[in-house]
């Protein structure tokens, strides 16, 4: 085994980490920390076992640029910014027409736990669906058994956006999911806490425009606000939605801005040759 990439900082990892150093002194150890705020503050970083189990990988990354700041700042460790990107597997078109979108307001992710926290999305969006007569909203991903409740009583109170609040269930399918995402025009997050989704990749791709709340790679995936916004609550983000579905220009421009920074910034071909150099030096084969 000449590389072991390890995800996440597990305390599981660390035997088999010093097993592996026994065995291949000269392997490569890579470890993505999948890192997102509230998790790294939670880690006692200067026990002796954490610090002897970093100092064994050759390369430390983080996805997000301000947690690479922020982790540099805090610990004894060089860490690297590598993102999640995106890996075009089913060779997807991945050329968006965007005159073909439709009025969506999408989100992707395992719908109804706490951390994607959706009610925000839905609660804004029913608080403005009247504004926004030709618009929809799409839920894409596993329901969480304990969230359906919560859908019944929604659409008792809201019966009106039956058929405009969709809920399409998981899908699975790479090449499909990425036609959710080239259909759509704004992609939503409203996480309480996310480090870098791969979601994040796959919807500037898809060309969406984003709108997400302040977690740990938000700025960063907007651009500077080039390809999309930060809210900050629910009133915010009713004012937002209002106004940005209602700025064609504006959208078209935030979309073509995501698919640049997507293949500038997200791409795995290019994230790949990175890392190669910094594990092994030289290009990549």
């Amino acid at each position: 085994m000449d590389v072991l990439i390890l995800r996440g900082p597990y305390s599981t990892y660390f035997d088999f980490l010093n097993l592996y150093r026994q065995l291949r002194p000269d392997g490569k150890v890579y470890i993505a920390l999948d890192a997102n705020s509230y998790w790294m503050d939670q880690i006692d970083w200067q026990a002796a076992d954490f610090q002897l189990f970093l100092s064994q990988c050759d390369v430390i990354a983080t996805s997000s640029r301000v947690m690479q700041q922020y982790l540099s700042a805090k610990w004894p460790f060089k860490i690297e910014y590598i993102p999640n990107g995106f890996y075009n597997f089913e060779d997807v078109d991945l050329q968006v027409d965007f005159a073909k979108k439709n009025n969506t307001i999408l989100t992707v992710g395992r719908i109804g736990t706490r951390q994607k926290n959706n009610q925000l999305l839905l609660e804004a969006f029913a608080a403005v669906a009247d504004q926004l007569p030709t618009w929809n909203v799409k839920l894409v991903g596993a329901v969480q058994s304990e969230f359906k409740s919560y859908i019944q009583q929604y659409f008792t109170k809201f019966p009106d956006l039956k058929g405009r609040v969709i809920f399409t269930g998981e899908i699975k399918h790479k090449a499909e999911l990425m036609r959710e995402y080239q259909q759509a025009k704004i992609f939503t997050l409203t996480s309480r806490i996310e480090g870098t989704p791969n979601v994040i990749a796959e919807s500037l791709f898809g060309g969406c425009y984003q709108v997400l709340t302040n977690f740990d790679a938000a700025s960063e995936a907007i651009a500077d606000g080039k390809c999309g916004i930060i809210v900050n609550n629910q009133l915010d983000l009713k004012r937002q939605l209002v106004e940005i579905c209602n700025d064609q220009q504006r959208l078209l421009s935030g979309q073509k801005a995501a698919v640049e920074l997507a293949r500038q910034d997200y791409d795995f071909n290019r994230i790949v040759r990175r890392l190669h150099y910094l594990l092994f030096g030289g290009e990549a084969k």
